[in-house]
Protein backbone atom coordinates (compact mmCIF):
# COMPACT_ATOMS: atom_id res chain seq x y z
CA UNK A 1 0.00 0.00 0.00
CA UNK A 2 1.28 3.45 -1.01
CA UNK A 3 0.25 6.90 0.24
CA UNK A 4 -0.73 7.68 -3.34
CA UNK A 5 -3.37 4.91 -3.18
CA UNK A 6 -5.17 6.45 -0.21
CA UNK A 7 -8.15 8.55 -1.30
CA UNK A 8 -9.95 11.42 0.37
CA UNK A 9 -7.79 11.72 3.48
CA UNK A 10 -5.72 14.78 2.63
CA UNK A 11 -5.48 16.13 6.19
CA UNK A 12 -4.26 12.88 7.86
CA UNK A 13 -1.73 12.35 5.07
CA UNK A 14 -0.50 15.94 5.33
CA UNK A 15 0.09 15.54 9.08
CA UNK A 16 2.13 12.38 8.50
CA UNK A 17 4.04 13.79 5.54
CA UNK A 18 4.95 16.94 7.47
CA UNK A 19 6.32 14.77 10.27
CA UNK A 20 8.36 12.71 7.78
CA UNK A 21 9.74 15.85 6.09
CA UNK A 22 10.80 17.28 9.45
CA UNK A 23 12.00 13.85 10.59
CA UNK A 24 10.05 14.41 13.80
CA UNK A 25 7.17 12.02 14.20
CA UNK A 26 5.43 10.95 17.38
CA UNK A 27 6.31 7.70 19.12
CA UNK A 28 2.61 6.75 19.08
CA UNK A 29 -0.41 7.61 16.92
CA UNK A 30 -4.10 6.90 17.33
CA UNK A 31 -5.95 6.71 13.99
CA UNK A 32 -9.69 7.17 14.58
CA UNK A 33 -12.53 7.12 12.07
CA UNK A 34 -15.22 4.91 10.50
CA UNK A 35 -14.40 1.46 9.18
CA UNK A 36 -13.14 1.24 5.62
CA UNK A 37 -11.95 4.83 5.09
CA UNK A 38 -8.19 4.20 4.93
CA UNK A 39 -6.87 4.03 8.51
CA UNK A 40 -5.24 0.62 8.16
CA UNK A 41 -3.97 1.39 4.65
CA UNK A 42 -2.35 4.56 5.98
CA UNK A 43 -0.71 2.64 8.82
CA UNK A 44 0.67 0.11 6.31
CA UNK A 45 1.96 2.91 4.07
CA UNK A 46 3.58 4.67 7.04
CA UNK A 47 5.35 1.48 8.19
CA UNK A 48 6.48 0.81 4.65
CA UNK A 49 7.84 4.33 4.15
CA UNK A 50 9.78 4.36 7.42
CA UNK A 51 11.53 1.09 6.58
CA UNK A 52 11.92 1.49 2.81
CA UNK A 53 15.50 1.14 1.56
CA UNK A 54 14.99 3.46 -1.42
CA UNK A 55 12.15 5.85 -0.55
CA UNK A 56 11.10 8.27 -3.26
CA UNK A 57 10.21 11.95 -3.16
CA UNK A 58 7.29 13.07 -5.32
CA UNK A 59 7.41 16.70 -6.41
CA UNK A 60 4.52 19.09 -6.92
CA UNK A 61 4.23 17.99 -10.56
CA UNK A 62 3.81 14.32 -9.59
CA UNK A 63 7.30 13.30 -10.77
CA UNK A 64 9.31 10.84 -8.68
CA UNK A 65 12.87 11.42 -7.47
CA UNK A 66 15.27 9.40 -5.33
CA UNK A 67 14.96 10.71 -1.77
CA UNK A 68 18.63 11.77 -1.81
CA UNK A 69 18.20 13.81 -4.98
CA UNK A 70 18.95 17.52 -5.01
CA UNK A 71 15.34 18.61 -4.50
CA UNK A 72 14.30 21.59 -2.37
CA UNK A 73 12.10 20.63 0.58
CA UNK A 74 9.36 23.03 -0.51
CA UNK A 75 9.19 21.29 -3.89
CA UNK A 76 8.45 17.91 -2.32
CA UNK A 77 4.74 17.08 -2.22
CA UNK A 78 5.00 13.64 -0.59
CA UNK A 79 7.43 10.92 0.30
CA UNK A 80 6.52 7.33 -0.51
CA UNK A 81 7.97 3.85 -0.40
CA UNK A 82 9.62 2.47 -3.53
CA UNK A 83 7.65 -0.78 -3.41
CA UNK A 84 10.55 -2.68 -4.94
CA UNK A 85 13.11 -3.15 -2.15
CA UNK A 86 13.18 -6.26 0.04
CA UNK A 87 11.79 -4.31 2.99
CA UNK A 88 8.74 -3.09 1.04
CA UNK A 89 8.01 -6.58 -0.24
CA UNK A 90 8.30 -8.15 3.22
CA UNK A 91 5.95 -5.59 4.73
CA UNK A 92 3.45 -6.18 1.93
CA UNK A 93 3.49 -9.90 2.77
CA UNK A 94 3.43 -9.13 6.53
CA UNK A 95 6.68 -11.02 7.15
CA UNK A 96 9.00 -8.12 8.00
CA UNK A 97 10.69 -8.77 11.39
CA UNK A 98 10.39 -5.11 12.43
CA UNK A 99 6.75 -4.54 11.49
CA UNK A 100 4.09 -6.32 13.53
CA UNK A 101 0.32 -6.37 13.11
CA UNK A 102 -1.74 -7.08 16.22
CA UNK A 103 -5.37 -8.12 15.80
CA UNK A 104 -7.96 -9.23 18.38
CA UNK A 105 -7.89 -12.91 19.30
CA UNK A 106 -11.55 -13.85 19.17
CA UNK A 107 -13.24 -11.21 21.38
CA UNK A 108 -10.36 -9.06 22.58
CA UNK A 109 -6.69 -8.12 22.41
CA UNK A 110 -5.05 -10.12 25.17
CA UNK A 111 -2.28 -9.52 27.66
CA UNK A 112 0.00 -12.17 26.14
CA UNK A 113 -0.03 -10.24 22.84
CA UNK A 114 1.05 -7.06 24.61
CA UNK A 115 3.73 -8.87 26.59
CA UNK A 116 5.20 -10.14 23.35
CA UNK A 117 5.09 -6.61 21.92
CA UNK A 118 6.85 -5.15 24.99
CA UNK A 119 9.54 -7.84 24.92
CA UNK A 120 10.27 -7.30 21.21
CA UNK A 121 10.22 -3.50 21.51
CA UNK A 122 13.24 -3.43 23.81
CA UNK A 123 15.55 -4.68 21.04
CA UNK A 124 16.91 -2.65 18.12
CA UNK A 125 15.37 -3.11 14.65
CA UNK A 126 16.70 -6.22 12.93
CA UNK A 127 16.48 -5.11 9.29
CA UNK A 128 14.75 -1.76 9.08
CA UNK A 129 15.28 1.68 10.56
CA UNK A 130 12.25 1.60 12.84
CA UNK A 131 10.10 -0.97 14.61
CA UNK A 132 6.42 -0.41 13.90
CA UNK A 133 3.55 -2.03 15.83
CA UNK A 134 0.08 -1.62 14.33
CA UNK A 135 -2.71 -2.46 16.79
CA UNK A 136 -6.01 -2.86 14.93
CA UNK A 137 -9.35 -2.46 16.72
CA UNK A 138 -7.57 -0.95 19.72
CA UNK A 139 -10.86 -0.53 21.59
CA UNK A 140 -10.86 -4.30 22.02
CA UNK A 141 -7.87 -4.25 24.35
CA UNK A 142 -8.93 -5.70 27.69
CA UNK A 143 -7.96 -4.00 30.96
CA UNK A 144 -4.71 -5.90 31.36
CA UNK A 145 -3.52 -5.42 27.76
CA UNK A 146 -4.45 -1.70 27.82
CA UNK A 147 -2.42 -1.15 30.99
CA UNK A 148 0.50 -3.02 29.44
CA UNK A 149 0.46 -0.72 26.38
CA UNK A 150 0.22 2.29 28.68
CA UNK A 151 3.43 1.30 30.45
CA UNK A 152 5.19 1.01 27.10
CA UNK A 153 3.95 4.46 26.04
CA UNK A 154 5.11 5.98 29.33
CA UNK A 155 8.69 4.96 28.57
CA UNK A 156 8.80 4.59 24.77
CA UNK A 157 11.93 2.85 23.42
CA UNK A 158 14.00 4.53 20.72
CA UNK A 159 13.17 3.73 17.09
CA UNK A 160 9.78 2.27 17.98
CA UNK A 161 6.48 3.53 16.56
CA UNK A 162 3.08 2.34 17.78
CA UNK A 163 -0.07 2.96 15.72
CA UNK A 164 -3.43 2.23 17.32
CA UNK A 165 -6.48 2.01 15.07
CA UNK A 166 -10.07 2.47 16.28
CA UNK A 167 -13.43 3.77 15.06
CA UNK A 168 -13.44 6.35 17.88
CA UNK A 169 -11.73 7.17 21.16
CA UNK A 170 -14.45 5.77 23.40
CA UNK A 171 -13.35 2.68 25.31
CA UNK A 172 -9.65 3.57 25.09
CA UNK A 173 -7.95 4.66 28.32
CA UNK A 174 -7.67 8.49 28.46
CA UNK A 175 -4.07 8.04 29.64
CA UNK A 176 -3.29 6.13 26.43
CA UNK A 177 -4.97 8.79 24.28
CA UNK A 178 -2.98 11.53 26.00
CA UNK A 179 0.27 9.83 24.98
CA UNK A 180 -0.71 9.48 21.31
CA UNK A 181 -1.03 11.95 18.50
CA UNK A 182 -4.66 11.55 17.47
CA UNK A 183 -5.36 11.70 13.74
CA UNK A 184 -8.99 11.73 12.62
CA UNK A 185 -10.06 10.07 9.37
CA UNK A 186 -13.30 11.18 7.73
CA UNK A 187 -16.01 9.56 5.64
CA UNK A 188 -15.45 9.59 1.89
CA UNK A 189 -17.73 11.31 -0.62
CA UNK A 190 -20.01 9.28 -2.90
CA UNK A 191 -18.19 10.64 -5.96
CA UNK A 192 -14.82 9.45 -4.64
CA UNK A 193 -16.16 5.98 -3.84
CA UNK A 194 -17.85 5.68 -7.25
CA UNK A 195 -14.62 6.66 -9.01
CA UNK A 196 -12.63 4.14 -7.00
CA UNK A 197 -15.11 1.31 -7.61
CA UNK A 198 -15.16 2.03 -11.32
CA UNK A 199 -11.42 2.46 -11.82
CA UNK A 200 -10.07 -0.13 -9.40
CA UNK A 201 -12.77 -2.82 -9.47
CA UNK A 202 -14.37 -2.17 -12.89
CA UNK A 203 -17.89 -1.88 -11.47
CA UNK A 204 -20.40 -0.21 -13.78
CA UNK A 205 -21.48 3.32 -12.86
CA UNK A 206 -25.07 2.67 -11.78
CA UNK A 207 -24.06 -0.18 -9.46
CA UNK A 208 -21.06 1.79 -8.18
CA UNK A 209 -23.39 4.68 -7.26
CA UNK A 210 -25.78 2.30 -5.48
CA UNK A 211 -23.01 0.68 -3.43
CA UNK A 212 -21.41 4.04 -2.60
CA UNK A 213 -24.70 5.38 -1.24
CA UNK A 214 -25.23 2.16 0.67
CA UNK A 215 -21.77 2.29 2.22
CA UNK A 216 -22.25 5.56 4.14
CA UNK A 217 -18.83 6.92 3.17
CA UNK A 218 -16.75 3.73 3.52
CA UNK A 219 -14.87 2.48 0.46
CA UNK A 220 -14.15 -0.78 2.27
CA UNK A 221 -17.84 -1.37 2.96
CA UNK A 222 -18.78 -0.37 -0.60
CA UNK A 223 -16.40 -2.95 -2.05
CA UNK A 224 -17.56 -5.61 0.42
CA UNK A 225 -21.19 -4.99 -0.51
CA UNK A 226 -20.35 -5.15 -4.22
CA UNK A 227 -18.93 -8.64 -3.69
CA UNK A 228 -21.83 -9.93 -1.60
CA UNK A 229 -25.46 -10.73 -2.18
CA UNK A 230 -27.80 -7.76 -1.82
CA UNK A 231 -30.61 -8.78 -4.19
CA UNK A 232 -33.01 -10.09 -1.52
CA UNK A 233 -32.35 -7.14 0.79
CA UNK A 234 -32.98 -4.72 -2.09
CA UNK A 235 -36.26 -6.45 -2.99
CA UNK A 236 -37.40 -6.13 0.62
CA UNK A 237 -36.38 -2.45 0.80
CA UNK A 238 -38.15 -1.68 -2.52
CA UNK A 239 -41.24 -3.50 -1.24
CA UNK A 240 -41.31 -1.41 1.95
CA UNK A 241 -40.83 1.85 0.07
CA UNK A 242 -43.69 0.97 -2.31
CA UNK A 243 -46.02 0.08 0.56
CA UNK A 244 -45.16 3.31 2.40
CA UNK A 245 -46.11 5.31 -0.70
CA UNK A 246 -49.36 3.33 -1.02
CA UNK A 247 -50.12 3.77 2.68
CA UNK A 248 -50.59 0.00 2.95
CA UNK A 249 -50.07 -0.21 6.71
CA UNK A 250 -51.50 -3.72 6.98
CA UNK A 251 -48.60 -5.03 4.87
CA UNK A 252 -46.09 -2.72 6.57
CA UNK A 253 -47.04 -3.70 10.11
CA UNK A 254 -46.97 -7.34 9.07
CA UNK A 255 -43.41 -6.91 7.78
CA UNK A 256 -42.29 -5.05 10.90
CA UNK A 257 -43.61 -7.93 13.00
CA UNK A 258 -41.62 -10.44 10.94
CA UNK A 259 -38.47 -8.33 11.14
CA UNK A 260 -38.88 -7.85 14.90
CA UNK A 261 -38.79 -11.62 15.40
CA UNK A 262 -35.79 -12.09 13.13
CA UNK A 263 -32.41 -12.55 14.83
CA UNK A 264 -30.55 -11.32 11.75
CA UNK A 265 -29.88 -7.70 12.79
CA UNK A 266 -27.27 -7.38 10.04
CA UNK A 267 -29.94 -8.05 7.40
CA UNK A 268 -32.23 -5.43 8.95
CA UNK A 269 -29.35 -2.94 8.97
CA UNK A 270 -28.78 -3.66 5.28
CA UNK A 271 -32.47 -3.16 4.41
CA UNK A 272 -32.57 0.21 6.17
CA UNK A 273 -29.30 1.27 4.52
CA UNK A 274 -30.72 0.36 1.09
CA UNK A 275 -33.81 2.42 1.86
CA UNK A 276 -31.54 5.36 2.68
CA UNK A 277 -29.63 4.85 -0.56
CA UNK A 278 -32.89 4.84 -2.52
CA UNK A 279 -34.08 8.10 -0.97
CA UNK A 280 -30.64 9.66 -1.56
CA UNK A 281 -30.99 8.86 -5.26
CA UNK A 282 -34.44 10.48 -5.26
CA UNK A 283 -32.98 13.55 -3.54
CA UNK A 284 -30.21 13.87 -6.15
CA UNK A 285 -32.75 13.72 -8.98
CA UNK A 286 -35.20 16.07 -7.29
CA UNK A 287 -33.64 18.18 -4.50
CA UNK A 288 -36.33 18.51 -1.88
CA UNK A 289 -36.25 19.02 1.88
CA UNK A 290 -38.66 16.16 2.47
CA UNK A 291 -36.06 13.61 1.37
CA UNK A 292 -33.59 14.94 3.93
CA UNK A 293 -36.28 14.55 6.59
CA UNK A 294 -36.92 10.96 5.48
CA UNK A 295 -33.20 10.17 5.66
CA UNK A 296 -33.07 11.56 9.19
CA UNK A 297 -36.04 9.41 10.21
CA UNK A 298 -34.44 6.21 8.87
CA UNK A 299 -31.11 7.10 10.49
CA UNK A 300 -32.84 7.69 13.82
CA UNK A 301 -34.61 4.34 13.46
CA UNK A 302 -31.26 2.61 12.95
CA UNK A 303 -29.94 4.31 16.10
CA UNK A 304 -33.04 3.35 18.09
CA UNK A 305 -32.66 -0.29 17.09
CA UNK A 306 -28.98 -0.23 18.08
CA UNK A 307 -30.09 1.03 21.50
CA UNK A 308 -32.32 -2.05 21.75
CA UNK A 309 -35.60 -0.19 21.42
CA UNK A 310 -38.31 -2.63 20.31
CA UNK A 311 -37.74 -3.31 16.59
CA UNK A 312 -41.41 -3.60 15.70
CA UNK A 313 -42.36 -0.32 17.41
CA UNK A 314 -39.37 1.50 15.88
CA UNK A 315 -40.24 0.31 12.35
CA UNK A 316 -43.98 1.06 12.73
CA UNK A 317 -43.16 4.62 13.82
CA UNK A 318 -40.76 4.98 10.89
CA UNK A 319 -43.37 3.82 8.36
CA UNK A 320 -45.97 6.26 9.73
CA UNK A 321 -43.53 9.18 9.89
CA UNK A 322 -42.28 8.72 6.32
CA UNK A 323 -45.83 8.36 5.00
CA UNK A 324 -46.84 11.61 6.70
CA UNK A 325 -43.99 13.44 4.94
CA UNK A 326 -44.78 11.90 1.54
CA UNK A 327 -48.52 12.57 1.83
CA UNK A 328 -47.87 15.94 3.49
CA UNK A 329 -50.75 15.37 5.85
CA UNK A 330 -51.39 13.82 9.21
CA UNK A 331 -52.27 10.12 9.12
CA UNK A 332 -54.63 8.90 11.81
CA UNK A 333 -52.89 6.45 14.08
CA UNK A 334 -53.90 2.86 13.46
CA UNK A 335 -54.31 0.82 16.57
Amino acid sequence: MYFSNILGQEIPLKIIQNAVKAEKYAHAYLFVGPEGVGKKSTAFAFARLLNCKHRVAIDNKGEKHASGADLALQDINTYDACGECISCKKIEKQIHPDVSFIYPEKKDIRINQMRTLKYQAQFKPMEGSCKVYIIDKARMMNKESANSVLKLLEEPPDRVLIILIAQNKYGILPTIISRCQVIKFNLLSDNLIVRSLREKYKIEEEKALFFSQLSNGSIGKAFSLSQGKTEESKKKADFLIAKIIQGDFISLFSESEKLSFSKDREELEKILSIMMAAYKQKMYKNPNGKYQSILEIILQTKENIKRNINVGIALDEMFLSINRIIEDKEIARII
